[in-house]
């Protein structure tokens, strides 16, 4: 067939296309791309190597309807882009030769291209049936076949209302199809979407195994791109990191995946949190199972997002037999002749509960889960599915799963359930005919018990007594390997080994903060021996109070990789980050001694003064004083101590330093630069400066970029995915780790902030979205007290790897800094508990703490908040006619004298408070009551107001 030539596209002769893409951004191509009247274009003739795959402009063509745009490559067969018509900042939400610039020629899967496996097998006849004794033979092999491939029988028509892609006959390339047709077509639906259907036909004489059928979503997401190769600290020493992180935030896509069955979809967004959000989802009878990444990686790049219908053969080639895949693995069987369709569709939402919603309107599930999908065992989850049907069935794969209720409502399917025995929870939903959907949970032990076992690890194993170690780690806390059930005191990256950074400080910050709220004096003691042997000796100056890199180091070599820092580097004291752990310790120290009778080696205002001595060298040292970092935003609540401590020139001193740094959070439209191209540290610091500044120092303009932070933070978990391991669980968006890192401390950290972010404004979806990833942390802790690091959920790992316990500190402290329960009115369920259980009689309502520490219950409706600084809370009761509060409270420590008592909330006048047999006193309040009570009367408390 003769090739047909076309006439070049004009574009302006001075510029290059990539000149082009940089001054208007890639969005902007849209623009640029004539119309092109229909036209038949059959594939070149000779192969086309995968480096060339790479976009011309003569060979776009676009497609647009409403608020839909689509740029078509028609050379590939594949999508360009897909941009919003209205969007003031064009973004291309889809990546492309032009944006995605990380992969080189690596990897070159784009959106519309199809990656298949088949069992080619070596005669027609194969083993249908098994007979006993009767040896097996091997009917073929797996063999590879995709349209990347393929370009020798490619043909793309393009009439100006359906881009059509055709393969048909057999490829002479390595890869190429030879086994069936495949015919796929693009369309814009009455509604504006664009609808994608695919079709395979087994035109072999044989039966034909699919055991890979997966389409690529390239989204815009090469976060190193926009760098160029410089390092973000290269990058901000030259004064270029605002302008990328600007186009980061402004060009660059989160892309959130909720993979199993017809429920199935991905969110496609801007790290900046703002609408539009393009949603990629199945249609008919198409289920994604599994979703992995290419085998081509390098450098920065780790491959392109798969989404498996079919993924048996990935299984086989990748070894993950002995560690399948959540959904598990299948295949597709055609007989000779037979077709297969699916059907996926893109469309542009405005709001989050679009994705429910589009989902329903598919016949499929929309899907909401409260409070969270990591429990505690008798713990209840509530779920919701949205549809236009009642479910067909219920299947139960786990043990220990309990369907407590199931009803219907018009519009949806209510379950509450609960789970015994700590593992995944693993529900399958028919619906609809043939049509499935998976939800997965995961079920852990009391949160009060692991928290105070990871404690007890801590200072049982991982505590060092090595009075002659050479490296000067006596009474250090060292990380520990689960897999050889030992100490770590040797690692290539020294610092992990060297007691800094976040594995060397992330644990001791947690432990001290543990027993801030929850006293043991051996940890105590082990933490004061910590500061005065180690840390504030060899670790920090004592006199300069700089904090050096790290205790260990090596003899470098010829191989030595970066991390094997030489004894000078380890002596190097820049790394801001450093300096927020240690003065947070510090300042948990403080507290320690501020509620409790157990310090021996200083005072409580000693550690105050280490606190802010080294608090000063934070905002002053390295080149990160203006970041947002890890654990920084507790400088909110060191301020407020320093006053409350009567020290009025500390106080200015820090302030002014905060200031100064809030300053730039104003200046800097996304200040949430890291040492990583793209993170998820700096927004909690972020948040909780411009909101201490906007509402303690009404300052207007923090305030405006609170709300704007909160965005943001929404946006790292943006994509709402039921599944245990992502459900409010930000997007680890590192370039070298994309999207299969979870429970992870921001997981906490931001979900911290989610929660304040809750109680300032109502929104109960801030509330979801914070208390659903502060929970999954806890997969990480086990009952015997080890703490790891992180979940790697990628299909052949689905483990915490390694198993070590490394950065797990940092988010178990910010689960105790957030963890409250809160009894709240659900729309759908009624009464029900974030952190605790909840009984409901006639305007009587029940609240048992069970969030780990029991110091803070909020009855959200009420706006009833109770707060222990010292003991547990065990019951309130409270009568909303009356407002009669009734507590029971305990210590569980054996270490507490008296309780302090706030409660916030109530209306303003004079109030008795009452043991079971006396009145205790009498307190007046205005905005908030306190009062102390003796542990011993603290069993039955009845706080009731007296008549006017």
């Amino acid at each position: 067939m003769k090739t047909q030539e076309r006439a070049p596209i004009s574009v302006n002769s001075k510029f290059s296309r990539r000149d082009v893409l940089k001054s208007l951004g890639t969005a902007g191509v849209a623009s640029l791309v004539t119309e092109v009247a229909a036209t038949g274009t059959p594939g070149r003739s000779h192969p086309i190597t995968q480096a060339s795959r790479a976009t011309n402009k003569s060979d776009l063509v676009r497609l647009s309807s409403g608020r839909m745009v689509v740029t078509f490559d028609r050379r590939t067969g594949t999508l360009y882009s897909i941009t919003e018509s209205h969007d003031e900042l064009g973004t291309n939400f889809l990546g492309n030769s032009d944006n995605t610039l990380g992969i080189k020629s690596a990897d070159t899967h784009w959106t519309g291209d199809v990656v298949t496996t088949i069992w080619e097998l070596k005669t027609p006849e194969w083993t249908r049936e098994q007979e006993s004794f009767v040896p097996y033979r091997i009917s073929g092999k797996w063999k590879r076949e995709s349209t990347l491939d393929s370009p020798d029988i490619r043909k793309v028509v393009f009439d100006g209302k359906v881009f059509t892609v055709n393969y048909a006959g057999n490829s002479q390339s390595k890869g190429g199809i030879q086994s069936y047709m495949l015919t796929m077509s693009y369309r814009l639906a009455e509604d504006g979407a664009l609808v994608w259907d695919v079709e395979f036909e087994n035109t072999t004489d044989r039966t034909l195994e699919f055991g890979e059928l997966a389409f690529p979503l390239r989204a815009n997401d090469d976060y190193a791109a926009p760098y160029a190769g410089a390092t973000t600290t290269l990058a901000n020493a030259s004064g270029k990191l605002a302008v990328t992180q600007k186009a980061i935030h402004e060009q660059k896509v989160l892309c959130h995946s909720f993979v199993a069955g017809h429920s199935s979809y991905a969110l496609l967004q801007r790290p900046r949190g703002d609408a539009p959000f393009l949603l990629f989802h199945c249609l008919q009878d198409t289920s994604f199972e599994c979703i992995y990444k290419t085998p081509a990686q390098g450098g920065d790049w780790i491959g392109t997002d798969l989404f498996a219908v079919h993924s048996n053969a990935t299984k086989d080639l990748r070894n993950w037999g002995w560690n399948p895949w959540v959904n598990g693995h299948s295949s597709l069987v055609l007989e000779p002749g037979e077709k297969k369709s699916y059907q996926m569709r893109f469309v542009f939402l405005d709001e989050y509960s679009g994705i429910g919603k589009e989902l329903r309107a598919a016949g499929n599930l929309g899907i909401r889960i409260v409070p969270s999908m990591v429990l505690q065992e008798d713990t209840d989850a509530y779920v919701e599915l949205n549809s236009a049907k009642d479910i067909d069935a219920l299947e139960i794969h786990s043990d220990g799963i309990t369907v407590k209720e199931r009803k219907r409502t018009d519009q949806s399917t209510l379950l509450t359930l609960s789970f015994q025995g700590r593992g995944q929870k693993s529900i399958r939903l028919r619906y609809n005919g043939n049509r499935w959907t998976n939800l997965h949970f995961f079920c852990v032990e009391d949160a009060e018990q692991l928290l105070k076992a990871r404690a007890r690890f801590m200072a049982e194993r991982q505590f060092v007594v090595s009075p002659d170690d050479s490296y000067h780690r006596h009474h250090m806390f060292l990380p520990f390997d689960y897999r050889r059930a030992t100490r770590l005191d040797d690692n290539d990256d020294v610092w992990e080994v060297g007691g800094t950074d976040d594995p060397g400080f992330g644990d001791p910050l947690f432990l001290a903060a543990k027993n801030s709220f929850i006293p043991s004096r051996d940890e105590v003691e082990k933490l004061e021996m910590f500061v005065s042997d180690c840390l504030f000796k060899y670790i920090q100056n004592p006199d300069t109070y700089e904090i050096r890199a790290s205790l260990y180091w090596k003899v470098r070599t010829p191989s030595s990789p970066w991390g094997s820092w030489s004894k000078k580097r380890s002596e190097a004291t820049w790394r801001t980050f450093n300096y927020a752990f240690v003065t947070n310790i510090y300042h948990a120290m403080y507290r320690i001694g501020r509620e409790y009778d157990v310090l021996s080696h200083r005072t409580a205002t000693e550690y105050l003064r280490l606190c802010y001595e080294t608090c000063k060298k934070w905002f002053t040292t390295g080149p990160y004083t203006r970041f947002g970092l890890i654990t920084g935003l507790n400088a909110v609540n060191i301020v407020e101590d320093l006053k409350s401590e009567g020290w009025q020139k500390e106080y200015e001193s820090i302030l002014a330093l905060m200031r100064e740094t809030n300053q730039a959070f104003l200046t800097d439209p996304y200040p949430y630069s890291s040492e990583i191209q793209i993170d998820e540290t700096a927004q909690p610091q972020v948040y909780f400066f411009t909101r201490y500044f906007g509402k303690t120092h009404g300052e207007a303009r923090s305030w405006s970029r609170n709300a704007e932070v909160r965005q943001v933070l929404q946006a790292m978990r943006g994509g709402n995915q039921p599944i245990w391991f992502l459900y409010g669980n930000d997007l680890f968006a590192h370039p070298d780790l994309r999207g299969q890192i979870s429970c992870w401390h921001s997981e906490a950290l931001n979900g911290m902030a989610l929660m304040q972010a809750f109680e300032d404004t109502g929104d109960l979806a801030l509330l979801l979205n914070g208390y659903a990833g502060m929970m999954s942390v806890l997969h990480n802790v086990l009952p015997d007290g080890m703490g790891f690091g992180w979940f790697k959920l990628d299909p052949g790992v689905f483990a915490c790897e390694p198993p070590r316990t490394f950065e797990g500190g940092s988010g178990l402290w910010a689960f105790l800094q957030a963890a409250k329960s809160y009894a709240v009115n659900d729309s759908t369920f009624g009464w029900i508990g974030y952190g605790c259980r909840v009984e409901n009689e006639t305007n009587e309502i029940r609240v048992f703490p069970k969030d780990g520490v029991r110091k803070r219950v909020l009855i959200v409706p009420d706006k009833l908040q109770v707060i222990l600084r010292r003991g547990e809370i065990k019951s309130l009761t409270f009568d909303r006619r009356t407002s009669e509060l009734n507590l029971q409270l305990e210590d569980t420590t054996g270490i507490v004298k008296t309780l302090p008592v706030t409660i916030e909330g109530l209306e303003p006048g004079e109030y008795r408070v009452r043991t079971e047999n006396a009145e205790l006193r009498r307190v007046q309040g205005s905005e908030k009551l306190v009062f102390e009570v003796p542990v011993k009367a603290s069993k039955w408390l009845q706080i009731s107001r007296l008549a006017e």
